[in-house]
C-alpha cells in the first residue's frame, strides 16, 4: 500500500463487546487509502483477535503491549507510528457514520491549509441507539473558523467527541501530541493546542457516534472526582492566559472557571458530597445574562446531562465501588415514559440509603418528564 492519506489510531483495552461496530464503521467508508493502527493495552478478552480478523478488509496493524492503563500513551504511540498525512482517533466503543471520509476528504481538498476538520456527534447508548446530540457551538451552516473563535469556545468545555476531529499529522507533532499524565483531560488539552495552529473547518453534519455506557473509562475512572477537577483546572490554566485582558476575555475566563466548577459539583453530587452551592451561585450571578448565555452555549450542560442520564451512565458513586460500575445504571425510557417506569437499577438501589435512592429517583423522574415534554 502506498502512503495512506489518513491513519486511524485506535487505543483498545478489553473492547471485544464494541470493537466490531467500530471497525465495521471504518470498513464501510470503502476507502482503501487509509490505515488503521490498533494499540492494545494487554486486553484480557478477544480484542486483539477481533482486530486481526479485519486484515482482509482494512489495512490494519495490531500492536499488543503490556498493560499500563494509559490510553493516552498508547494513542501517542499510534500517532508516532502513523504514515498518514492526517490523523483521526477512534475509540473502541465509538463509531463513524456512513460517508464520513467522503465528506471530510472533500473539505480537505477545499481547505488544504486547515489544522483541523470537525463535526458534531450523536450520543448512543450501549446498544447503539441514538440518545442525544453532541453539538458544537459553531455556526449551524458550517464554516472555516479562525483559531481565536475556536479557542474561546473550546476553553469553556471540550467541544468534541474524540472521534470527531480529523487533523494534520504534521501539526499534531508540532503541538507535542497528548500529555500522558492527563488520563481524563488529555484530548481537551490537545484540541486546545491544535486550535492555535491554523483554522478549523466545521461541518455541521454529525459524522460519528459517541457511546455512553457504564463501563466506559470516563465513568469508571471518573470516580476520582478530585483528580478530574485538578486536571481540568490544569488544562485551563495552561491556556487561559492566551485569551488576553479585554472585557470579553475576562468574561470568557469567568465562564470557563464556572464550567469547571459546575462539572466538579456534579461529580460531588453523585458522590453524596457537598457541592458548594453558595460559591456556584456567586460565580453565576457575577456573570450576568450575557455570561449565562455564553455558558449555556459553550458548556452544552443541558444535553450533556440529559444524554448521560438517558444512557444509564449516571451512577450513584458513593453507593457502589468502581468494580461494580459495569453492573449499574438508570433505566429511563426515551419517550413519554410514565413516571412509574422510571426506575433505579437494582444493583444501585441495593447499596443506597432510602434518602439517596429517593434523591436519585427524583433526578431520573425529572429527566423523563423533560424528555416527554420535549417530544
Amino acid at each position: 500500500m502506498r502512503n495512506p492519506w489518513l491513519t486511524v489510531v485506535m487505543p483498545t483495552f478489553d473492547g471485544g463487546r464494541y470493537l466490531r461496530h467500530a471497525l465495521d464503521s471504518v470498513a464501510a467508508q470503502q476507502d482503501r487509502d487509509i490505515e488503521v493502527i490498533v494499540i492494545d493495552d494487554g486486553s484480557r478478552d478477544d480484542t486483539a483477535e477481533i482486530a486481526r480478523t479485519y486484515r482482509n478488509t482494512l489495512s490494519i496493524t495490531v500492536h499488543v503491549l503490556p498493560h499500563s492503563g494509559n490510553w493516552v500513551r498508547n494513542t501517542n504511540l499510534g500517532m508516532r507510528l502513523a504514515r498518514g498525512a492526517y490523523l483521526s482517533i477512534l475509540h473502541q466503543d465509538d463509531a463513524w457514520r456512513p460517508n464520513r471520509l467522503k465528506v471530510l476528504k472533500r473539505l480537505i481538498a477545499e481547505h488544504p491549509d486547515a489544522a483541523m476538520f470537525a463535526h458534531p456527534c450523536w450520543y448512543m447508548d450501549a446498544r447503539g441507539r441514538k440518545i442525544g446530540y453532541w453539538r458544537c457551538p459553531f455556526p449551524r451552516g458550517g464554516a472555516v473558523l479562525p483559531p481565536r473563535l475556536v479557542f474561546e469556545r473550546l476553553i469553556v468545555q471540550c467541544l468534541y467527541g474524540v472521534a470527531a476531529p480529523l487533523f494534520s499529522a504534521k501539526l499534531a507533532a508540532q503541538a507535542g501530541l497528548m500529555d500522558e499524565s492527563l488520563w481524563f483531560s488529555a484530548d481537551w488539552d490537545f484540541w486546545l493546542k491544535l486550535s492555535h495552529l491554523g483554522p478549523t473547518v466545521y461541518c455541521p453534519t454529525p459524522l460519528a457516534m459517541f457511546r455512553l455506557h457504564p463501563a466506559s473509562q470516563t465513568i469508571v475512572r471518573g470516580w476520582k472526582t478530585d483528580e478530574v477537577y485538578r486536571q481540568q483546572l490544569l488544562v485551563q490554566s495552561r491556556h487561559v492566559s492566551l485569551i488576553g485582558d479585554s472585557a470579553a476575555a475576562v468574561e470568557i475566563r469567568r465562564v470557563a472557571r464556572l464550567s469547571t466548577e459546575v462539572n466538579a459539583a456534579l461529580l460531588r453530587f453523585l458522590d453524596g458530597e457537598p457541592i458548594g452551592a453558595g460559591s456556584l451561585a456567586k460565580r453565576l450571578l457575577a456573570l450576568g445574562p450575557p455570561g449565562w448565555l455564553r455558558y449555556l452555549r459553550d458548556s452544552r450542560i443541558v444535553e450533556r446531562c440529559l444524554s448521560r442520564i438517558q444512557a444509564g451512565a449516571v451512577v450513584w458513586r458513593a453507593a457502589a465501588p468502581p468494580q461494580r460500575v459495569a453492573q449499574v445504571g438508570l433505566q429511563i425510557p426515551a419517550r413519554r415514559a410514565p413516571s412509574g417506569l422510571t426506575t433505579i437499577h437494582p444493583a444501585v438501589a441495593s447499596g443506597l440509603s432510602n434518602h439517596s435512592a429517593s434523591r436519585l429517583r427524583g433526578v431520573a423522574a425529572a429527566t423523563a418528564r423533560n424528555t416527554a415534554e420535549a417530544s
